[in-house]
C-alpha cells in the first residue's frame, strides 16, 4: 500500500525526470489553474505553426493576416469563462453571461461542466483547470459581490462651499428673519423725507411685526412690560 508521503515522493521524481529530459509536464504536486494536457499542448503548437505559415503566405500575397496567436477550443473557453467571471456577481448572472456567448453551464454532483455550441458532450471543469471548478467560481463571485456592495455604499455628503463675493462685487441685501428684533420705523419722519405710500404701508406692517416680536421676547424672559425690564436692568 502506497502512503501519501511515498506518493508525493514519486510525483516529485516524475516531475524532476520530465524537467531533466526537457519534456512537457504537469504540476503534480500543486493544483494547476489551467490544466493543459499533452494533447492540447501539441495541438496548440501545431496550430501556431500552421497559423504562422498561413500568415506568411498572406503577407507575401499582400492579403490581410489573421490573428497572430492560435487558441485551442479549450483556451477559447477559458477566456470566455474568465470574462464572464470578471463581470458577474452571482452564479445566475455568470450563467447568463456565458449563455450569451453560447456556453451552457451544467452542474452534476457538485461539479461544473461547460457545453460549447460545437460540442455534444460538455467539458468538465477538471479538464480546464482549478480556476474553473465550483469552489473557485463561487469564491470569485462572492468577492465580486462584496466589491460591488462596497462601491454602492452611500457617499457621505459634504457641506456645499459658500461662494464669497469678490471685492468688487456688491452683496445682495436680504430681508432679516421675522423672528429677529429690529428698530421701529418712524413713519412721519420717512414721509417728511418724501417716502411714498408703498413704503409707508410696508413700514406699518414692519412696526406691527416688531411690536409683536417685542411682546414675545418680554414673555420669553419673564417680563410683562418695559418697566419691569428697566427695573431688572437697574437691579443688576
Amino acid at each position: 500500500r502506497c502512503t501519501n508521503a511515498a506518493m508525493e515522493y514519486f510525483k516529485s521524481e516524475v516531475m524532476e525526470m520530465c524537467h531533466r529530459e526537457g519534456l512537457y509536464q504537469i504540476d503534480l504536486l500543486n493544483g494547476s489553474k489551467e490544466r493543459i494536457t499533452e494533447r492540447e499542448y501539441w495541438a496548440a503548437k501545431k496550430g501556431q505553426l500552421a497559423l504562422d505559415k498561413e500568415n506568411a503566405a498572406r503577407e507575401a500575397a499582400g492579403q490581410p493576416t489573421k490573428p497572430t496567436k492560435f487558441e485551442t477550443d479549450k483556451a477559447k473557453l477559458r477566456r470566455t469563462i474568465r470574462q464572464a467571471l470578471s463581470q458577474a456577481a452571482s452564479f445566475d448572472e455568470f450563467s447568463s453571461l456565458l449563455l450569451r456567448e453560447g456556453v451552457t453551464v451544467k452542474e452534476s454532483r457538485g461539479r461544473l461542466s461547460y457545453l460549447t455550441p460545437d460540442r455534444t458532450k460538455p467539458i468538465t471543469a477538471r479538464k480546464l483547470g482549478d480556476d474553473f471548478d465550483k469552489a473557485a467560481v463561487l469564491a470569485l463571485l462572492t468577492q465580486n459581490a462584496h466589491r460591488a456592495a462596497e462601491q454602492t455604499k452611500a457617499i457621505p455628503e459634504y457641506p456645499v462651499a459658500v461662494k464669497k463675493p469678490s471685492q468688487g462685487e456688491k452683496t445682495t441685501k436680504t430681508t432679516p428673519a421675522d423672528n429677529t428684533l429690529q428698530r421701529m420705523v418712524d413713519r412721519e419722519a420717512k414721509r417728511a423725507e418724501g417716502k411714498g405710500v408703498g413704503y409707508d404701508r410696508w413700514a406699518a406692517k414692519h412696526n406691527l411685526k416688531q411690536m409683536a416680536a417685542t411682546v414675545t421676547a418680554y414673555q420669553q424672559y419673564g417680563f410683562s412690560s418695559p418697566e419691569e425690564l428697566d427695573e431688572a436692568c437697574s437691579a443688576a
